[in-house]
């Protein structure tokens, strides 16, 4: 057997192999089949492709800056290493197919060259689940592209892609004159471009996380219930978001009940309340129990409570964050006061840090450009909104009831809860700044959508 560690095997060939290619024409085959089944009279079918295209070209020049040898400007995460271990499962498949899914079912690997491999990241395997269930997810696209670390990432940018895709047909249907705004945060915003197509866990949970917000958005503010199809990639998707970033799960639920107590409180009257209500609060309930299954199930028993839990995650992280970037809190304790003091820091860290002249690595670079547009995008947002305040002529109760208030609602909440306890659990900024992708292109949204709106308002009253 190779050593498949070496990164020139890892390398070596697989751009211009015959493998890639025939992987290539099958995902333009599957990319033509959608369009032309589901996608012939949708608002955004022009930008199918090119952002299609755009998405694997990135996935190709990313991954050949990370493995090309030599060359490994970006350093992104344990791609490499996570790329490697499911390779070592392709070639137990290859021995012997019987032995790789008995391996694959098993909990744990017992492939000698995994065992092999180090102390340290066996231990860590063992220590965090989610990695083992990563590598065992990459071996089955190391099947489909015997070993081809270029096609495989072709293939986990194809299928985040599909999943940004249906996000945003479902929030065009809830914003129907903000679709140049949507394709902006989402198809344009640097960091999501980046994380989700190359070989990373984020590839899959951006794919599996907005293919759920998507489904749930057209269910409860436009009326279009899931087809078939789309219940069993429902499935899929709680079932990959949930082993790979369970977390996520436990920043979406919160910030959906809340939504539902605010908006049944403000947004209804009694005449409104039927079926409709009925359908929500049984989806609060439903939510609720959710929450509470998550959060036993993500939290270590031994920690019963969440501060403290956020806490000894926060100082794991700034540990193992030493002579890199990050963010550190003094005088931060496992209270409930120390916590809310430290809030404004942790928010504002995770929307605008790092710096550009804080940056030592082209990751931090590209993430410190994006934070300082980002930054100016909130100053003029800002400006709108005390605009908006001052202005006699905007109808504020008229705004409430709009449907794309309460999805804004929504996902203000989700970023709020998301940015405060990623600040906090996530300390170092390369590691922060692939996290915050989940939630951070919606911030992008909301900053453009306030922008737009001051613009026009202050074109309409010119």
């Amino acid at each position: 057997m190779p050593d498949i560690f070496d990164p020139v095997l890892i390398f070596d060939k697989f751009l211009f192999s015959k493998t890639f290619w025939v992987n290539a024409v099958l995902i333009f085959c599957i990319s033509l089949w959608i369009k032309k089944k589901w996608l012939r009279s949708h608002p955004l079918s022009s930008y199918f492709y090119p952002f299609l295209a755009l998405k694997l070209i990135c996935s190709l020049i990313i991954t050949y800056l990370q493995f090309k040898p030599g060359v490994e400007i970006f350093n992104i995460g344990d791609s490499a290493p996570f790329f490697s271990i499911g390779q070592l499962y392709y070639f137990t498949f290859l021995e012997s197919p019987i032995k790789y899914f008995t391996q694959l079912w098993n909990a744990y690997p017992t492939h000698p060259y995994i065992l092999n491999f180090g102390e340290n990241f066996y231990g860590w395997m063992l220590v965090q689940p989610k990695v083992l269930f990563f590598t065992k997810v990459l071996s089955l696209f190391s099947i489909l592209t015997f070993g081809n670390v270029m096609a495989t990432a072709l293939y986990f940018s194809f299928v985040s892609f599909l999943g940004i895709w249906k996000l945003v047909s479902a929030l065009i249907r809830s914003f129907p004159r903000s679709q140049y705004l949507l394709i902006i945060a989402l198809f344009l915003s640097p960091g999501l471009l980046i994380f989700s197509s190359i070989i990373l866990k984020e590839a899959l949970v951006c794919a599996g996380f907005f293919f759920i917000i998507g489904i749930a958005i057209n269910f409860v503010f436009n009326n279009r219930k899931p087809k078939k199809i789309e219940w069993f990639f429902l499935v899929i998707a709680f079932f990959v978001v949930f082993r790979l970033k369970p977390l996520y799960l436990l920043l979406l639920i919160p910030s959906v009940q809340a939504y539902m107590i605010f908006s049944n409180g403000l947004f209804y009257s009694t005449e409104t309340i039927g079926k409709e209500w009925l359908r929500k609060l049984s989806l609060f309930f439903g939510m609720t129990i959710a929450t509470l299954l998550v959060a036993f199930l993500f939290i270590h028993p031994g920690n019963f409570s969440l501060l403290e839990y956020i806490y000894s995650e926060y100082s794991v992280g700034l540990n193992d964050s030493v002579g890199t970037l990050h963010v550190e809190y003094k005088n931060l304790l496992p209270t409930h006061f120390s916590f809310i003091k430290h809030i404004p820091f942790s928010f504002g860290a995770v929307l605008f840090k790092p710096f550009i002249w804080e940056c030592h690595n082209a990751t931090h670079f590209v993430a410190g450009i994006e934070n300082f547009l980002v930054l100016l995008l909130s100053c003029f947002a800002m400006s709108g909104i005390i605009f908006y305040f001052f202005s006699a002529k905007i109808n504020f109760i008229s705004l409430l009831h709009q449907k794309e208030m309460h999805i804004c609602v929504l996902l203000l909440l989700f970023i709020t809860t998301g940015a405060v306890l990623l600040g906090f659990t996530t300390p170092n900024f390369g590691t922060l700044y692939r996290y915050r992708i989940i939630f951070y292109p919606f911030f992008v949204f909301i900053l453009l959508r306030i922008i737009h709106k001051f613009i026009t308002h202050f074109h309409a009253t010119d």
